[in-house]
């Protein structure tokens, strides 16, 4: 059936005729050259194979009922984890379903970084296993503001401050959680097993007001760190992954105004930490001595060779124009390279990438690259599909794209869009690939 239905959308691209839509699903994602989707009836969720059209596998969900809307979270690579409300089903992108769980009524959404992931809800993070979407012990929690904002009555949790996820090492996930219930200005790091044992817990080393990638762990367990920010400082705190011990503490100074450029990640050969701010780059090493320093222009960041960033959230760093290669060993410039029209993201594993400007998200906010080939203009009054400046797709209301896969003979954009009181539309469509 999957197969007729791609085949015949492609014939009618080949035609020139508008293309239909291929199937419809509550959500969709793409990975490892798949669609996979759930389909209307909430029941069962299919992968496709998008160069062949062919049924990859079919998965009939138990333990559900009048399912009328459902979210896809990409985890580990070839991982997912599906959501409906009151139950969690992972997914293999290979071989199907791999297990299932009950879940929150609400809808929650995965935070990752350095290898570890948490489901997300409001003012609760829960650590789970990126294989298959498993609670790894209790729940973090955040402090709730109600009561200090005057907001009592509020049935929505106002939260003061994120938790966030560290990374992994020596067999372990790090999460760090601030203000909690019973202590308004408390923070720790907390590191758990594979199994959600508690393995230590401590404060030491801990960050309240955290640079957003100022946390991490080396990506060979051996040294964890993070990076409180002050008035005109930013304390460097590293730490042994394995029991929470503090190797060393850096005070670096740092402008106010350019706090949110704080950048940190691990090179692997010589190890160490890079720790970017205020127009001042480091490389530190494990016993906190410095390898080298050097000064960067604003809107520089260096860049060594295998340098991994400690967050795979793939946020744009806006406030870079250019990249420097620099020589890991003494930070010197090897080249320039300006960022254009283009943006610098994070990879999921770490790595820094240079990505056309224009990425997007699927609706359980996994980043979606912007298409290379095909021109996708979103607007929620009709989105457009163009290639070579002529119309391939034009929908009714908001869309968005799910992905854009290349094989050795065509090119293929994925598009789903949504419909009012119904599921989304997947459109799939083909182009040949450019010689």
């Amino acid at each position: 059936m999957m197969f007729a239905i791609a085949l015949a959308l492609s014939s009618a691209l080949v035609s020139g005729t508008p293309p239909s839509a291929a199937l419809e699903a509550l959500d969709a994602v793409t990975e490892d050259g798949a669609l996979i989707y759930v389909a209307r009836d909430g029941r069962t969720v299919c992968a496709m194979d998008l160069a062949s059209g062919a049924e990859r596998w079919q998965v009939e969900l138990q333990g559900v009922d009048k399912v009328q809307a459902a979210v896809l979270h990409k985890l580990a690579p070839h991982r997912l984890l599906l959501q409906v409300p009151g139950r969690y089903f992972a997914l293999d992108v290979t071989h199907g379903l791999l297990s299932s769980r009950s879940g929150p009524p609400d809808w929650t959404f995965v935070w990752r970084g350095g290898g570890a992931c948490a489901l997300r809800s409001p003012c609760v993070l829960q650590p789970i296993s990126c294989d298959d979407g498993r609670a790894l012990g209790p729940a973090l929690h955040e402090r709730d503001g109600r009561e200090m904002f005057g907001e009592h009555d509020s049935a929505r949790p106002i939260c003061i401050s994120n938790p966030g996820v560290l990374g992994t090492a020596k067999g372990l996930s790090l999460y760090l959680e601030s203000h909690l219930r019973d202590a308004e200005d408390a923070a720790v790091v907390l590191a758990v097993d594979s199994t959600g044992k508690q393995a230590w817990r401590s404060s030491s080393p801990a960050c309240r007001s955290c640079a957003q990638l100022g946390f991490g762990a080396a990506t060979d367990g051996s040294l964890c760190w993070t990076t409180q920010l002050g008035e005109g400082k930013a304390i460097l705190n590293g730490f042994d992954c394995a029991t929470g011990q503090a190797l060393f503490t850096r005070e670096l100074p740092q402008e106010p105004a350019m706090m949110r450029q704080v950048v940190t990640g691990w090179t692997p050969e010589p190890t160490g930490l890079l720790f970017v701010g205020s127009g001042r780059a480091q490389l530190i090493a494990k016993d906190g001595k410095d390898r080298w320093v050097r000064a960067m222009a604003p809107g520089v960041l260096p860049l060594p060779r295998g340098l991994k960033l400690p967050s795979s959230y793939p946020l744009a760093l806006d406030w870079v124009t250019s990249v420097e290669r620099v020589d890991a060993a003494t930070g010197k410039k090897i080249s320039t390279e300006a960022l254009g029209r283009n943006e610098l993201r994070i990879a999921a594993d770490g790595s820094p990438r240079i990505l056309p400007a224009g990425g997007t998200s699927d609706r359980g906010g996994a980043f979606v690259a912007a298409p290379r080939l095909f021109r996708f203009t979103r607007d929620p009054a009709g989105s457009r599909v163009e290639l070579g400046g002529k119309l391939k797709l034009k929908t009714s209301g908001d869309a968005w794209v799910l992905g854009e896969h290349w094989t050795a003979q065509e090119v293929i954009l994925v598009v789903a869009a949504s419909r009012k009181g119904g599921p989304d539309q997947i459109y799939i469509i083909r182009a040949p690939r450019p010689g």
